[in-house]
């Protein structure tokens, strides 16, 4: 036992030396990855050390005096005290290793790291001279109440670095709750954005640990992303690598937030999802947000209790709230338990006028509707009379004038009107004069421009008249064009519409995934007819501005549906999709793998068998999703195998896919492949996921994964 004894304390000796010495020259070493894996070791590690020393110091403080009275082989008092401090060492040295890693509080890391290997050099002193202080009055009380003291800054600041500031005391410290503040009130992010960092995310992105060089604690340190850059991507939205990372699967290691650690609900991602879509806004209120957005809708159960304000009329029957709901039009409770109803319209080409006058019925119960981007005439408003209750208008980018808005003169409790994109002019509503309850009106792209808005606070001294960004002496870009048609695949011939929001606009395009330029690429007059595959990309153009950036989207001809599909090989569980009824639905999934449109494979190739009805083919193309920081890459390679029998089919090709040296954007990524000439019954197509991820990747040697969602056939 005394050997043992001896060879722990000589080796703890040698850790402290060891330690002492990487502290004096750590400026001039770095940590190679084999002295990585130690250094992780630390977490796993550091509890014992404090719980064997604090335990010996309550011992010496409270109880005996330690003695030797015990046998030599048998356990004695100080082999606690050289527990303690063996473990303490090697806790000490094994944290200065893990900094080296970085992504640190310089200020944080300074006292923790001082405070550990302070704990370790006093436990080595106070076991040296054990015997010596134990027998003194005041030393035998004072050095282990000091190594009490020390070994509680250390956690308290290794506890800072790990799970952020004022950890210990959160669950008492007052906090302000977000259904406090009045919906009118209530700021997107800082009521439904950053309360999800802070509780999920901020522990490990703080100015005191922070992991992957992001910290997350302003609007300006998420506004500079990370090491591995950008949150988000204004322009594309779904490939933002903020939504990249809480839609990875757990158990990858780039998932956050990591596997362990409390996760992200389904309600925290779409806040995040549409917080994102929206452009990221950290000043915007949750009230100037779409009304048929899902920001708004999450904001209405969120702050419910202050939405449902008192009102003095009956609710509408159930059964006719309901009938009056279709696929161009939504009437919903503006909050829980009220009467009162929101009424927004979806369709552009199912509009008519007259579905404004089959509200009647529930007319004394719409406070709000939403007619943004409808084909909505002058005389169509004239049916809004009977609304008595109606509080907000939005008719933005409709064909309205100054002749549609004097139809609104009766609506007494109308507060909030949106007519931008629209003829509407300062005598349009001047006309509104009488309106005492009227409070804000948006007039962005309008006729109206600032100097008409002094003579309107003239007659409306109490509205806030909101006109946009001032643009003067300012050459700034335009914002990119909307391809509107949405879905990526066809069978019969298709037309494309393209819109832009700003009047004055041409719009150019290209249809071969070119980039259009402003003078000889075809200018957008109306719809586009593709009958075969194309790319799409369009850009605006306009004098004074800035051309837009290009957008573009695939279009792809599906001419063929097969007699019947069989997957000859499983996908991974959690992501089958619809299995093999999802390959020939001519339904594109989005850029999220976990949208349930997506087929995936990991170390296995994908095998599909197709029977055909024995006509000549011409091609068939994949339909693929690339996500390379997923893990989700490029096929490894495609084989083609064709015949009348499907159990002796010929191999027509095998082709081997080209790799990426480096990530890239989030995004679908489409293979076309000749077939064979002829008559055939049965095709089987096999897609191989990369075996091992390339060496430029951050996991590399592990196994990547292929998705699939469409296969065409023409």
């Amino acid at each position: 036992m005394n050997r043992i004894r001896s060879l722990i304390a000589n080796l703890s000796f040698f850790v402290c030396c060891l330690l002492a010495f990487l502290l004096i020259f750590e400026g001039s070493f770095a940590t190679p990855a084999w002295l990585q894996v130690l250094g992780r070791m630390h977490p796993l590690l550091l509890h014992f050390p404090i719980a064997v020393l604090i335990l010996y110091a309550v011992w010496v403080i409270v109880g005996k005096k330690p003695t030797s009275e015990a046998a030599p082989e048998q356990l004695q008092p100080d082999d606690l005290l050289l527990v303690g401090y063996f473990t303490a060492a090697l806790s000490a040295l094994m944290g200065l290793l893990l900094s080296k890693e970085g992504g640190y509080s310089a200020d944080s890391l300074f006292w923790h790291k001082w405070a550990g290997a302070s704990t370790a050099f006093v436990a080595l002193a106070w076991f040296t001279f054990r015997k010596r202080w134990n027998s003194h009055a005041i030393l035998s009380k004072a050095i282990p109440g000091g190594m009490v003291i020390l070994i509680t800054l250390a956690g308290h600041q290794g506890a800072n670095i790990t799970h952020g500031e004022n950890f210990v005391l959160a669950p008492v410290t007052p906090k302000m709750d977000p259904k406090s503040v009045p919906f009118e009130e209530a700021i997107v992010f800082d009521h439904l954005v950053q309360p999800i960092l802070e509780e999920k995310c901020m522990s490990c992105h703080n100015s005191r640990k922070a992991k992957g060089e992001l910290v997350m604690e302003s609007a300006e340190t998420l506004r500079a992303g990370g090491k591995n850059g950008l949150l988000w991507d204004s322009l594309n939205y779904e490939a933002s690598l903020l939504l990249e990372r809480i839609h990875l699967p757990e158990s990858t290691e780039e998932h956050m937030p990591p596997e362990g650690k409390t996760q992200l609900t389904d309600e925290e991602k779409d806040i995040l999802e549409a917080w994102i879509q929206a452009g990221a806004p950290f000043e915007s209120l949750v009230a100037e947000t779409a009304t048929n957005g899902p920001l708004y809708e999450i904001a209405l159960s969120k702050f419910s209790e202050n939405t449902s304000r008192a009102y003095a009329f009956e609710p509408a029957e159930q059964k006719v709230v309901e009938s009056l709901n279709s696929f161009y039009r939504i009437v919903t409770p503006v909050a829980a338990n009220s009467p009162a109803l929101a009424v927004t319209f979806l369709s552009q080409e199912a509009f008519r006028g007259e579905q404004l006058k089959e509200l009647s019925s529930i007319a004394g119960q719409v406070v709000e509707i939403s007619l943004n981007k409808m084909p909505l005439k002058d005389e169509d408003l004239a049916y809004l009379s009977s609304f008595e209750n109606l509080e907000v208008l939005q008719v933005n980018f409709t064909d309205i004038s100054d002749e549609g808005i004097s139809n609104l003169k009766g609506l007494s409790h109308l507060k909030e009107l949106a007519v931008s994109g629209t003829a509407v002019s300062p005598e349009g509503i001047t006309q509104l004069k009488g309106l005492e309850s009227l409070k804000k009106v948006f007039i962005w792209n309008t006729s109206i421009d600032k100097t008409d808005i002094p003579g309107l606070l003239d007659d409306f001294p109490a509205v806030s008249f909101e006109s946009g960004f001032d643009d003067e002496g300012t050459i700034i870009q335009l914002s990119a064009p909307v391809i509107a048609s949405t879905n990526a695949f066809f069978s019969d011939p298709i037309s494309v519409e393209v819109k832009h929001y700003l009047n004055g606009v041409t719009l150019r395009y290209t249809l071969d995934g070119s980039e259009p330029d402003s003078v000889d690429s075809q200018a957008y007059k109306e719809n586009i007819t593709l009958e075969e595959n194309a790319t799409v990309t369009v850009r605006a153009f306009k004098d004074g501005w800035i051309g837009s950036q290009a957008v573009s989207k695939t279009f792809l001809r599906s001419a063929i549906v097969p007699l019947e599909v069989s997957l000859l090989t499983a996908p991974n569980p959690k992501y089958k999709a619809k299995l093999d009824q999802s390959l020939f639905d001519r339904v594109k999934g989005t850029n999220i793998h976990t949208d349930g449109s997506w087929l995936g494979y990991q170390g296995e190739p994908m095998d599909v068998l197709v029977k055909l009805d024995g006509k000549p083919k011409k091609s068939v193309t994949l339909s693929t999703l690339n996500n390379t920081g997923g893990w989700i890459m490029p096929p490894a390679s495609v084989e083609i195998w064709y015949g009348n029998d499907p159990k002796s089919l010929k191999l027509w090709k095998r082709e081997r896919v080209q790799q990426p040296t480096k990530n890239l954007p989030v995004g679908p990524a489409f293979y076309t492949y000749e077939l064979p000439e002829g008559s055939y019954s049965y095709l089987k197509l096999q897609i191989m996921p990369v075996a091992k991820l390339p060496a430029w990747h951050d996991a590399k040697g592990n196994p990547g994964w292929v998705f699939v969602d469409e296969i065409l056939l023409n």
